[in-house]
Order: structure tokens, then sequence, then C-alpha cells
């Protein structure tokens, strides 16, 4: 996916960016326990899944360019403009249907993977480009996925959190309950995201 016949290669890591995906997805169960454990306020708890969403796109981001470039200040704007694309995504998919964000998730790779093939729309796309938006696509779809939603609320703080897993094919989940409240992480969308971070991560 690459309109350069002189790209630079580098050796994939897929098991560490395996480990690297189960990090996030285990962040964002943490930060489930917190809003459960806070009687679930979604207003605090979203503000602390935007903070942490943007530390984790930016890390990663610069994780993935050190390994791949040598962290050239070159692609540094277009890394600032996706991950400023993944926080409008956050706030306006939190509440879409989770079917339709993973289907979106999916398109959106594939439909710049066509233009690069096969237009000249995009004459200065590079692999790097392509690992910095799977990349970035896929943090983003994991914290859809988990994203802190209006469940009602507690008025307490406290524990007794129990996680209930549910299979219902595409609409599998966690279920993350405290007194008959219910929040829920997207399985499907989770499982989506995490795979493009892989193969992002380990994009050559």
């Amino acid at each position: 996916m690459s309109n350069t016949a002189t790209e630079q290669t580098r050796p994939g890591f897929p098991g560490v960016s395996v480990v690297e995906a189960l990090g996030v997805l285990a962040v964002l169960l943490a930060l489930q326990f917190l809003y459960a454990a806070s009687g679930f306020a979604d207003g605090v708890l979203t503000i602390a899944h935007r903070i942490v969403y943007i530390m984790t796109t930016a890390l990663a981001c610069t994780w993935t360019l050190r390994l791949h470039d040598g962290f050239s200040l070159k692609f540094m704007g277009v890394t600032v403009g996706l991950v400023a694309g993944g926080i409008v995504s956050i706030v306006a998919f939190a509440t879409a249907p989770p079917l339709a964000v993973t289907a979106a998730a999916i398109a959106v790779p594939v439909g710049f993977g066509i233009v690069v093939r096969l237009t000249d729309a995009l004459p200065n796309w590079t692999g790097t480009h392509t690992t910095l938006l799977l990349v970035v696509l896929g943090t983003t779809a994991m914290f859809v996925a988990a994203a802190p939603r209006d469940v009602g609320s507690l008025a307490s703080v406290g524990f007794g959190i129990e996680i209930v897993p549910v299979t219902d094919g595409l609409s599998s989940r966690l279920e993350i309950v405290r007194d008959g409240v219910t929040s829920v992480v997207h399985a499907p969308l989770a499982a989506v995201g995490a795979g493009l971070y892989v193969l992002g991560r380990v994009f050559e």
C-alpha cells in the first residue's frame, strides 16, 4: 500500500505488538472498573477516557515512527492530524451503533488501500502513512468499544463489580455490572481495533 519504490522497511514485531494491543485493552478494562466504582459518573470518566486516548495514541504513533523511520519529523504533521481525527471520532462515534463503527473501522483502510493502489490521488502516500493510519484506527476502535456511556448512575462509590461475558455473535460483549447498573465493552469492535493495531505495527 505504497506509491514509493524505495521505502524503508523495518522488522516486524508481532509478539510485541500483540502485547501492546492487549495492554491497551487492559487499560480500557481498568477504566471500566473505575467507571463502575465511581457510580457510573460518565462525565468525569469521559474526560479521563479522552485524556488516556490522546496519551495512548500519541505514544503508539511515536513508538511506531521510531521503529519504522528512526523517528522522522516529516511524519509529525500527519501524526497530529490523525490523532486529531481520532479525537473527533471518539466524540462522534461514542454513542453510535457498535456494528456501524466496526464496519467503518474496516472500510476506511480498505478504501485507502484501493485509492492508493489503483489511482494517483495520493502520490506521496507511503507505507509509514499506512502504518500510522492503522495504528490510530485500531486504537480509536478499541477506545470507542469501551467508551463510558450514560447507563444510569449510583449514589455511592464502591466495588462489588462483576464482569459478565455475553456471547451473542456480532453483539458479543463484556458487561461490567454493579448494583444492577451495567456498562458494556463491545467485543467485536475491540477485536477489530486490536487487529488493526497489530497489523499497523507489523506492516512493512
